[in-house]
């Protein structure tokens, strides 16, 4: 068993067997993604194509899967208006990981224990199955703070639950339980919360001694089929959130969250 992660350490990541566990780990923030959480989470996929994983777990410590970007910390390159350079940090951060899910020649399953908010919507689409813990639900507030989705979810929720849901869910910025978001089809299977990250677990172990070849070409066919869209996605996306991160909606937004207590 492989254990790594300090205490503080925003991210847990731990190998039981042939499966590797990937925790998002800021409760306290409900796992809100910062560039350093971001970039740890890019090590462990990383790390996940080792030949002795054969399905990664992804989930959230506490309460929380993810409660997406935190607006409060915002690191990394400014542009000269002084605002934050959001396009960069979605193509050299953020939407990294999506790329690494769909990428890696194994099941990825998403475990969403609590809410998965913005981006982390994505992360957890991006995932070739998502479980969700009967009181989670999903939240995409982009346009509540003048900003467009991303993450590819202009691509992965279409793809799931069709064009129309997906203007629903974004011009909506309302919760989605989930219940409703597997009726959507964006949610695979909902568990109780009392055995769900024991039936996440058992759910890997059994994907993990699958038939691995088979596994990956079942992903190859989605990613050159249904998501062939995905990298334009990623991309325009990006672009429209630099322009957005320059906008009165978005400098109000920013200082709004700045005047709450930390």
């Amino acid at each position: 068993m492989l254990v790594t992660g300090l205490a503080e350490a925003p991210i847990a990541v731990r190998q039981q067997g042939e499966v590797l566990a990937i925790e998002l780990r800021r409760p306290d923030a409900l796992n809100a993604l910062t560039v350093q959480l971001g970039n740890e989470l890019v090590a462990a996929l990383d790390h996940a194509n080792d030949p002795g994983i054969g399905c990664v777990l992804l989930t959230g410590a506490g309460r929380a899967f993810s409660a997406g970007a935190d607006l409060k910390d915002l690191e990394g390159p400014k542009l000269n208006s002084g605002a934050p350079d959001l396009e960069r940090a979605l193509r050299e951060c953020f939407n990294r990981p999506v790329r690494q899910i769909r990428d890696l020649p194994k099941p990825v399953v998403a475990a969403l224990n609590g809410p998965a908010v913005g981006i982390a919507v994505s992360y957890a689409l991006a995932c070739d199955v998502v479980l969700a813990a009967e009181s989670s639900y999903l939240l995409t507030p982009f346009t509540t703070v003048g900003l467009v989705p991303d993450g590819g979810a202009s691509c992965l929720v279409p793809a799931r639950a069709g064009f129309g849901r997906y203007n629903r869910l974004m011009f909506g910025a309302e919760r989605l339980p989930a219940r409703l978001a597997m009726d959507w089809g964006l949610v695979d299977s909902v568990l109780p919360d009392a055995t769900f990250l024991q039936e996440a677990h058992a759910l890997c172990d059994r994907l993990s001694r699958g038939a691995t070849q088979a596994y990956a070409s079942i992903k190859r066919t989605v990613n050159e089929g249904v998501l062939a869209g995905l990298d334009a996605a990623l991309d325009l996306e990006a672009r429209l959130q630099g322009r957005q991160a320059e906008s009165a909606e978005f400098a109000t937004a920013i200082a709004r969250f700045a005047a709450r207590p930390r």
